[in-house]
């Protein structure tokens, strides 16, 4: 070795006996499922927030996503279910629509 280098050694110890919860995962539980009218809810929430003449399109999509997360607590009264999982159910249930839609034409 150089004799300008310097070797230096660092200890480190993790003390795993005394540790009471070690975590695994940092993976997200699935939440339950939605009921029917957990449904209802969400798109009564969508069809509120979407028809507000006030805020119209001037808004961006989180914030959009955001509002109708909030109507559907306001809706629902509960948080089970969290704003991804709610904008995913949306997404779901529209393509369904679709789906149905051009079946009925």
């Amino acid at each position: 070795m150089p004799a300008h280098e310097e070797s230096t050694t660092i200890n480190s110890t993790i003390d795993i006996e005394n540790t009471t919860e070690v975590e695994v995962s940092n993976k997200q539980k699935r939440s339950t499922n939605f009921s029917r009218e957990e449904d209802v809810c969400i798109v009564s929430a969508w069809l509120h927030i979407s028809k507000d003449a006030i805020r119209g399109s001037d808004q961006t999509s989180t914030r959009f996503c955001k509002r109708i997360y909030d109507q559907f607590v306001i809706n629902c009264g509960q948080r089970v279910h969290t704003e991804q999982s709610i904008k995913q159910r949306w997404h779901d249930i529209n393509a369904k629509c679709a789906k149905l839609i051009s079946y009925l034409k």
